[in-house]
């Protein structure tokens, strides 16, 4: 088979390259004519400006949740202010040092909750210790530890006194 086949050989397929903009197949002999066509170069064109499209409306959807996200944090501080502070001017917008007092006296309150929880529960472990252990007594004559438990005697070495 002599030339006029020798476009549909494989081999001859194989050496053509796909140019992803124009979605079509290049000789290599004829990739730089393609490079300067006017249709590559639209492709070109058009890519660009979608590249651009979904940059500035990310950037756009971005802003808005940020915006979105402020007033929801806006709506919580002025809702905090009326039910929590009590505030008499709760209606109207918060400033920037409003907004920080108000988040400290809700991170205070949260602190104060939280160290009460603690507290509880060591309260709650010593009364169960003290249940199932007893009293434990400190002797100043032999500076131990000691309580009764049943009909033993436990000892307890304080190295701390």
């Amino acid at each position: 088979m002599g030339a006029p086949n020798q476009k549909y050989s494989i081999s001859a397929q194989s050496s053509a390259d796909w140019c992803a903009l124009c979605k079509c197949f290049v000789q290599a002999s004829q990739k730089r004519t393609h490079e300067r066509s006017q249709k590559h170069k639209d492709a070109i064109e058009r890519k660009m400006k979608d590249i651009a499209n979904k940059t500035a409306k990310k950037k756009s959807d971005e802003d808005s949740l940020k915006r979105q996200i402020q007033e929801i944090e806006n709506q919580a501080m002025q809702a905090f202010a009326e039910k929590d502070v009590g505030g008499a001017n709760a209606n109207r917008p918060m400033g920037n040092h409003e907004r920080a007092r108000v988040q400290g006296e809700y991170q205070r309150k949260a602190l104060e909750e939280e160290i009460t929880v603690e507290l509880r529960a060591k309260e709650e472990m010593e009364f169960r210790l003290k249940q199932k252990y007893g009293d434990w007594v400190w002797d100043e004559r032999t500076k131990y530890y000691w309580y009764v438990f049943g009909c033993y005697f436990h000892v307890f070495v304080n190295t701390c006194h």
